[in-house]
């Protein structure tokens, strides 16, 4: 009888748990955002709705607020209409459990409520980059590189940054902010009490992988989907027309399947002029605990020199019944002159003339190698500074919680020593503390690593 019981549990369906998307007189007018450089471009709710759904989650969207505790987690776009009961409404749902993602493009009386308003300021940045999906489109939205982010928050922050277009939040004590710019202004909070609640500066300007694992997150504080490393890098990483080229891509995971795409959202900066030779960017087969993607290029002929682009790359990772769309980076490659030492060559032996050029080329490229190192070491170790300066600066003024800057300065001052030994390994002096001086003498006592803390996800 017991075993008969059991079957029986076993096939019944499994309960998914199901996001609202509030769209109440939502306008598309309201959120659209253009001035002499910047735009911001939204679909209507039900390309929202449909892609949320070819992601894997159970998503619908409705209108009456009361309707918000028929949802595990309820998303409420700018641009839409709140009048008091409707915000008495989700203030309900969420102290009975419920998870709220609130969009905060416009004045919103519902993030108000939880003490979450906009600053007067737009959030201002020299590196601007284009982004492009099936629910928006964002042209020269500030690339905030470099953010302070909370490690223990709902989102897995080291696989991609926001494109923003938007004024900074002023978050309360409640909450803790996931992303910060480097000057300190917060685009992105959450708080965990009662219930959940994620309040984002612009809900169109976050990027695949970042709706989904804020989605994932206020539907019961966890993200299911597993971890992973996404790695890629240009084989040579100097080239001439003409000549060969391999990008390689790896993704570090055993627990999911890989699909990717050449290319994606090509336009507004340079990119190679290649020609795809050979690529093997379908389905590959997992290797060991990691997945491995190849290209190969020619670049075409022509007088083009300096350094170009691999365009992104837009990859499916897939778990059970679930996906995430991840966007990876371009990668820099240098194009020179003349025949490159990397070129198949013909025959059984080089001219002189030619094997001149390659020494030469070879002692060019690790002498720019070398320098180009020295620059990222001491350029990430001045950043790192920067950001724990400013993280205590926030703890000060009270805008962050004693232990999201515990956490903070633990994670980047872990970093720290990690760039510190690496540029002793290599004979790069440390700069001193005192206005970043090379030469300086190196910091005496530094605080040991404590570790990220991070959950486990929810199986």
């Amino acid at each position: 009888m017991k075993r008969l019981i059991l079957l029986l549990l076993l096939l019944l369906p499994i309960s998914l748990a199901k996001v609202g998307i509030y769209s109440k007189d939502f306008s598309i007018d309201c959120y659209t955002y253009t001035d002499a450089v910047r735009s911001l471009r939204p679909e209507p709710i039900g390309v929202l709705v449909s892609y949320l759904r070819d992601l894997g989650f159970d998503v619908e969207a409705f209108q009456d607020a009361a309707a918000a505790f028929n949802y595990d987690g309820v998303i409420v776009p700018s641009c839409t209409t709140l009048e008091p009961e409707d915000i008495n409404a989700f203030i309900s749902y969420y102290r009975s459990g419920g998870g709220l993602l609130i969009d905060v493009r416009q004045d919103s009386p519902l993030a108000e409520a939880f003490g979450v308003a906009r600053k007067s300021e737009m959030v201002e940045g020299v590196n601007t980059r284009s982004f492009k999906s099936v629910y928006t489109e964002v042209v020269n939205g500030v690339y905030i590189s470099g953010a302070i982010t909370d490690p223990n928050g709902p989102v897995k922050t080291g696989y991609e940054h926001i494109f923003y277009i938007g004024k900074a939040l002023k978050l309360p004590e409640s909450f803790n902010s996931s992303f910060a710019t480097p000057d300190g202004k917060d685009v992105l909070g959450w708080k965990k009490g009662e219930g959940r609640v994620i309040v984002t500066g612009c809900l169109y300007c976050s990027g695949p992988l970042l709706l989904a694992e804020m989605v994932d997150w206020i539907e019961d504080g966890y993200i299911d989907f597993p971890d992973f490393v996404v790695q890629r890098r240009a084989i040579p990483q100097m080239t001439s027309p003409g000549g060969l080229l391999s990008d390689e891509i790896t993704i570090l995971s055993s627990d999911i399947k890989v699909r990717g795409e050449y290319a994606y959202n090509v336009g507004g900066s340079r990119y190679c002029n290649f020609e795809l030779v050979k690529a093997d960017i379908g389905n590959p087969e997992p290797m060991g605990d990691k997945y491995a993607f190849s290209a190969r290029f020619t670049l075409k002929a022509g007088d083009e020199t300096g350094a170009c682009r691999l365009p992104p790359v837009l990859l499916h990772l897939e778990y059970d019944d679930q996906r995430r769309d991840v966007i990876v980076d371009p990668v820099k490659v240098e194009v020179v002159k003349g025949t490159s030492p990397w070129v198949e060559k013909t025959g059984d032996s080089l001219p002189w003339v030619g094997l001149s050029v390659v020494v030469l080329a070879l002692i060019v490229f690790l002498f720019a190698k070398k320098r180009s190192e020295r620059s990222r070491l001491l350029n990430e170790w001045r950043k790192l500074k920067r950001i724990i300066k400013t993280a205590r600066i926030k703890r000060m003024k009270g805008e962050l919680s004693e232990e999201a800057y515990k956490k903070l300065i633990a994670e980047y001052e872990a970093r720290l020593q990690e760039i510190e030994a690496e540029m002793e390994m290599k004979g790069i002096p440390i700069p001193s503390v005192e206005g970043g001086k090379r030469g300086g003498e190196q910091p005496q006592h530094r605080r040991q690593p404590t570790g990220s803390g991070r959950k486990a996800p929810k199986r």
